[in-house]
C-alpha cells in the first residue's frame, strides 16, 4: 500500500491511493493484455525506473491485485500477472481507455515523439466494440505483428480480447506497419481479408465519435 493516503472514508479515495500513484495504472494495462517478465514490464513503460517498477509492483502484490508466476515452457521464467482481484480492474480501465480516447490528438502527439503501439489502440477499439458487431466472428483468433508489436485478438461471446503475443493456429494474421494498421482498425481503410476486414469493421464501429 502506498505510504501516502487521502485519509478519507470514500471508496474513490481508498482506490487512488493504491492506484493514484504514477504509473501504478500503466503497469496494470499492461498486465491486462497478459503475464510478462519484470524486463518486458519496463521495455513497455519507457521513463519508468527499475526501482520504481519494483515499488510499484510490490504495493499492488501487497494488496493483492498483482502476483508473481511461471510462464509455461518454452519459456519457464518467472513473471507478474493480475489475480482475480486485478482482473476486476479491467472494465474500469476499459471505460478509463474510451474516455481518454477523445481527448487524443495522435497526429500531433505523434509528430511529438509520443510513444504509439497497436495494442493499447486496439485494446480501447475492442473495449467500445459492440456485441452485436462482434457475433459473427465468435470463436475467431487473429495475429498480428505491427511494427515489433505482437499481439492478438480472440472474438468470444460478444467480447473481443486483446493479448500479447501470438496465439497457436490464427484464424488470420497480419504483419505491417503503424500507420497502415491505424488507417485499418479505424476504418480508413479496408482489408483485402474477409475475415479481417469484419473484425476491423466491428472495432471501427466502436470508435468513440471525434470530440
Amino acid at each position: 500500500m502506498s505510504q501516502r493516503s487521502y485519509r478519507q472514508i470514500c471508496g474513490v479515495a481508498k482506490a487512488l491511493d493504491l492506484l493514484g500513484e504514477r504509473w501504478t495504472l500503466l503497469v496494470i494495462r499492461e498486465l491486462l493484455l497478459g503475464p510478462k517478465r519484470f524486463g518486458a514490464l519496463r521495455d513497455a513503460l519507457p521513463g519508468i525506473s527499475g526501482n520504481l517498477l519494483s515499488a510499484r509492483l510490490r504495493a499492488l502484490a501487497e494488496a493483492g491485485v498483482v502476483e508473481r508466476v511461471e510462464l509455461p515452457a518454452p519459456a519457464s521464467v518467472e513473471a507478474y500477472a493480475l489475480t482475480a482481484r486485478g482482473e476486476e480492474l479491467r472494465p474500469v480501465m476499459e471505460s478509463l481507455a474510451l474516455w481518454g480516447y477523445e481527448l487524443l490528438e495522435p497526429e500531433v502527439e505523434y509528430e511529438q515523439g509520443w510513444e504509439a503501439r497497436p495494442s493499447w489502440l486496439t485494446s480501447t477499439l475492442a473495449a467500445g466494440a459492440e456485441p452485436t458487431a462482434l457475433e459473427r466472428l465468435d470463436g475467431r483468433a487473429f495475429n498480428f505483428a505491427v511494427d515489433g508489436d505482437r499481439f492478438s485478438v480472440r472474438v468470444s461471446d460478444g467480447v473481443a480480447r486483446v493479448r500479447h503475443g501470438e496465439i497457436a493456429d490464427p484464424d488470420a494474421e497480419m504483419t505491417t506497419d503503424l500507420r497502415s494498421y491505424v488507417g485499418l482498425a479505424t476504418g480508413e481503410a479496408e482489408a483485402g481479408d474477409e475475415l479481417l476486414a469484419s473484425l476491423f469493421a466491428a472495432l471501427a464501429d466502436g470508435e468513440p465519435a471525434p470530440s
